[in-house]
């Protein structure tokens, strides 16, 4: 009997096929990152508006505690805000929103606007930083406001006194367009970057998140930068109340 050899072909691809197969992986990666990419921005948004919620709780409470009196920065007279703004009267810095929670005098550090929250009234100071904040690093804020280290930014910019008729939670009043007064805080540029020309920003500067004093947030299309500071903006106190001015004018017609 003869024997036969029987020869095994060990298959492979070509050159031809390894190219198609690359190219369709491409093809895949390109399809696939920006809806991963869009699916992690809506988890910050949603988480955003989650940790907004939870500082109007907490101003909920602390207007429980002090006569239906929303939180805000000292009564003090704050001479370098009168003088910045070119105000005759004595300002005092709740009349100013601000995104600095933590601010200091000569006396030492204290809370400002709503970071008058951070004394008792948030179990989590991570509240006070948005998931999609850009630039700023939250870690370090938060290592300076265990430290009481000023100044510390939040994310979220807060009105205070500003643009209101009166100070309530249950009736603010209205803002200078006789829109009733419904906005508390929003996220948006807050802090200039000494380091080459780009801003601290949430969300890629769109979407903006809004919380108002009746308890919820929404998520609004950041049209013309309504709710931005822009590069401008940054040239003077007095601008930067204007442009604050105009961010909260903005929320509370939506």
């Amino acid at each position: 009997m003869t024997l036969h050899s029987i020869q095994l072909h060990r298959s492979a691809f070509t050159l031809v096929e390894l190219l198609v197969v690359i190219a369709i992986v491409a093809m895949l990666i390109g399809i696939l990152l920006p809806a991963v990419t869009r699916g992690r921005d809506a988890a910050e948004v949603s988480a955003c508006l989650s940790r907004q919620r939870q500082l109007l709780i907490g101003v909920g409470v602390y207007a429980a505690d002090y006569d239906d009196d929303i939180p805000r920065g000292p009564r003090t007279q704050a001479s370098f805000v009168a003088a910045a703004f070119g105000r005759a009267d004595a300002a005092t810095e709740d009349e100013v929103a601000s995104s600095v929670v933590v601010s200091a005098a000569d006396a030492g550090a204290y809370f400002n606007a709503h970071g008058v929250l951070l004394n008792g009234y948030l179990n989590d100071r991570r509240i006070m930083f948005c998931p999609g904040d850009d630039t700023a690093d939250p870690g370090e804020e938060l290592q300076k406001i265990r430290d009481l280290a000023p100044p510390v930014f939040s994310s979220y910019v807060y009105r205070n006194l500003d643009q209101v008729t009166a100070g309530k939670l249950s009736d603010l009043g209205f803002n200078d367009e006789n829109i009733e007064a419904r906005a508390l805080f929003v996220d948006s540029n807050s802090v200039f970057e000494s380091e080459g020309d780009t801003y601290r920003t949430n969300h890629g500067n769109d979407p903006a998140n809004i919380a108002f004093r009746d308890g919820h947030a929404k998520s609004v299309t950041n049209v013309d930068n309504a709710f931005s500071l822009t590069a401008p903006d940054y040239f003077g106190w007095t601008a930067i109340e204007a442009a604050y001015n105009r961010i909260f004018i903005s929320g509370d017609a939506r």
